[in-house]
């Protein structure tokens, strides 16, 4: 017997509280699996919201500490790269909070 395919998402989230929750219920309602949000000093308890939210299974969380002259974006993705949220993917998109993936299925010219 196959086993089925694993769909992960990744993004970076600083101050992005007010959108989190749609956000990951969109992903996970088109198909994603595994979702991994990794924060960075954030001041509007995002980084709260988030934890919570993988205390519960809904997400993973990386509290992302960024080191002098680099950015938040490549070393969290530098951190994930060998981690083993990915290798446990078939499939991964990194995708930013304020992006959505929009599914057409059947004929996109049809009305």
């Amino acid at each position: 017997m196959e086993s089925e395919l694993v769909f992960s998402l990744i993004s970076c989230a600083k101050d992005e509280g007010l959108s989190i929750i749609e956000w990951v219920a969109h992903h996970q309602a088109v198909g994603f699996d595994k979702i991994l949000i990794a924060t960075n000093n954030c001041s509007d308890g995002t980084d709260d919201l988030v934890s919570e939210l993988a205390k519960f299974g809904i997400v993973s969380h990386l509290e992302n500490i960024v080191p002098p002259n680099k950015f938040p974006q490549r070393s969290a993705y530098d951190t994930l790269i060998d981690s083993e949220f990915v290798r446990n993917s078939d499939w991964l998109m990194i995708l930013d909070l304020d992006e959505f993936i929009n599914v057409h299925s059947g004929d996109v010219n049809s009305p």
